[in-house]
């Protein structure tokens, strides 16, 4: 079986008339992972929210392995997970009383659901809370019922918004290990502020602003784009309001009695100590998303 594909051509989304949500977004997805950034604002929810048909784009049309997706029917949901940011679940209903509505309203049938419903509980790690109800879950074992719910079904295309949101570290990690495991035959789209997140794991990235795609690389080729443009300033903490001032300041550390400053800037601080720093995706987003 050949590779999926997910194309989307020409994208528009308004509302109103006059507000532009979405700006002629194109790109073409295929398995793996695909970390989509930007700030508020810049569109990502609109583009999830087409994909998975919540709501009707104003222009432009999307394909699944050549078929547009409005003719794909009841089928082409059956194709899609989805994991929103908002944690809505029942309070009332057990975790394995809520996988199994899911798997209804997705129609997956019986013996599949029965084999899935505990088959992504473990893989969640929340094997042991089947019967308990999700009312006394906490924020963190909530993001992971989420990550479950979307993932019955087999579904070929994964949305994930903020998947990761309220774990501590050690779940994250465990998080992205499973992301990166159901990557190998899926589309998976990611959605995140938390850069780490998408940095290592992530086929390309896809950096959105203002409705409209900046640029869509893999991380390194993304990072190089900063070669020589990432510095950290070693100075005394009196001097830091002023490089605050005239500096973009991805991070603020202290070392041996002086602060370590990590600055973005087109030419190396000629006024202050200095070295050259790899960059990182971090860096990439503070480059092309903060104000300056």
């Amino acid at each position: 079986m050949g590779k999926n594909e997910l194309r989307i051509e020409h994208l528009c989304k308004k509302y109103h008339k006059t507000e532009t949500a979405l700006n002629d977004f194109s790109y073409t997805f295929t398995d793996g992972i695909y970390g989509l950034l930007g700030p508020n604002g810049a569109g990502k929810t609109t583009l999830m929210n087409i994909i998975t048909s919540n709501i009707q784009e104003t222009s432009g049309k999307i394909l699944y392995n050549g078929r547009e997706f409005s003719k794909w029917g009841r089928e082409y949901k059956k194709k899609i997970g989805y994991m929103p940011q908002n944690q809505n679940v029942y309070p009332e209903f057990t975790l394995e009383r809520f996988l199994y509505y899911m798997s209804a309203l997705k129609g997956v049938d019986r013996q599949q659901a029965h084999r899935q419903v505990t088959e992504l509980a473990g893989k969640v790690n929340l094997l042991q809370s089947l019967h308990k109800r999700l009312g006394c879950f906490s924020g963190g074992m909530k993001q992971r019922v989420m990550l479950a719910q979307a993932l019955l079904g087999d579904p070929e295309i994964v949305i994930l918004d903020e998947p990761t949101a309220g774990l501590d570290p050690k779940e994250r990690i465990h998080i992205r290990n499973i992301i990166s495991e159901i990557a190998l035959k899926k589309i998976v789209i990611v959605a995140t502020h938390v850069v780490q997140d998408v940095e290592v794991i992530s086929k390309e990235i896809l950096l959105m602003q203002k409705g409209s795609l900046l640029l869509a690389e893999h991380t390194d080729a993304l990072c190089e784009k900063l070669q020589g443009k990432v510095h950290e300033i070693y100075c005394a903490e009196d001097e830091l309001r002023e490089i605050e001032h005239n500096y973009l300041v991805e991070n603020i550390s202290k070392s041996k009695g002086k602060l370590r400053v990590r600055i973005v800037a087109e030419k190396p601080p000629e006024k202050y100590i200095s070295v050259k720093a790899e960059p990182s995706l971090e860096d990439v987003y503070l480059y092309y998303f903060q104000d300056r």
